[in-house]
């Protein structure tokens, strides 16, 4: 399992595992051998299939949950990105303008600075 994993999908995978260990295990059985089959084999099946499709269910809500947040995360990120970009651009126009007024008054006291 991946190292970023969260601790409730580790755990709920933790949870299913004695019941996947147990079904995997019977299906191997009776793949093996299908004329052989015995009841034990299918009682196992049975015993831990229920457990494993909840927590099957379970933990495919949590994944989708965490898949949501990092939606949400990531439009979060977005808008913060174009509000960034928005300001940016506002204070670069603005800047100019003011600029483009300075620009003649600067002239004027190079001009003068010269004629002295």
């Amino acid at each position: 399992m991946s190292a970023n994993t969260t601790p409730d999908v580790q755990n709920t995978v933790q949870i299913m595992r004695p019941d996947y260990l147990a079904l995997i295990t019977a299906v191997q059985a009776i793949l093996a051998h299908p004329s052989t089959a015995n009841s034990i084999e299918i009682e196992i099946i049975l015993s831990h299939e229920r457990g494993y499709l909840l927590n099957s269910s379970s933990l495919l809500i949590l994944l989708q949950q965490h898949s949501d947040d990092r939606i949400l995360q990531l439009f979060y990120i977005k808008v913060f990105v174009e509000m960034l970009l928005e300001i940016l651009i506002i204070l670069s126009i603005f800047t100019t303008k003011r600029v483009a007024k300075l620009v003649p008054q600067i002239l004027k006291v190079v001009d003068q600075n010269k004629a002295k």
